[in-house]
């Protein structure tokens, strides 16, 4: 017998047809109400489960970092190029006192990409990357950010990049930026 004989059978069986003839306007509208609910909820629990996604930042990290110093010629070469690159672009260089930090922020839709920045940069952080709502014209926006610790290693690149507190390219940018750079 095929799928729609059963069903067929099961809606006009006389107990349930004499259920449904008795059955008000009202008890119709919450028993479809509460079928409709039962069908949406994996719906709702996908939006969920994809929210709260968004609000919890997994890192592997040590909670109990102890800054350490640095030198200049202790950060690989490699990151010093992305720094390069990444400093033409929306990396904000931190001047705090005597020493500079390095400053990332995107939009959240940009998370993966922060995460791979903080797996470059996580022995120069304290803290993982977080997330933020900043309200702009009454319109909630959110963004992922993550900040190093201040070195002193840090302060050539705001001398490079920053005059009188504003952004600058340097003249020398033809020799600082390498194809990994121009990458980031």
């Amino acid at each position: 017998m095929s799928l729609y004989t059963n069903l067929s059978k099961v809606l006009c069986d006389k107990h349930l047809f004499f259920l449904g003839a008795k059955l008000a306007l009202f008890g119709w509208a919450v028993l479809i109400t509460a079928v409709l609910l039962l069908l949406s909820l994996p719906v709702l629990a996908g939006r969920f489960i994809r929210y709260s996604a968004h609000r919890v930042v997994s890192i592997a990290i040590s909670l109990h970092k102890e800054p350490k110093s640095i030198t200049f010629d202790d950060i690989p070469s490699e990151l010093k190029d992305i720094i390069i690159g990444l400093a033409l672009g929306d990396l904000y260089i931190r001047k705090r006192n005597k020493n500079t930090c390095l400053c990332f922020k995107q939009g959240v839709v940009h998370q993966e990409y922060i995460l791979h920045l903080y797996t470059l940069f996580q022995e120069y952080c304290k803290m993982s990357p977080r997330i933020k709502d900043a309200v702009v014209q009454g319109k909630t926006h959110q963004s992922i950010y993550f900040d190093t610790l201040t070195y002193a290693a840090f302060n050539y690149y705001h001398e490079l990049f920053y005059k009188d507190n504003k952004k600058i390219v340097p003249l020398n940018i033809q020799d600082l930026l390498t194809p990994i750079g121009l990458a980031y």
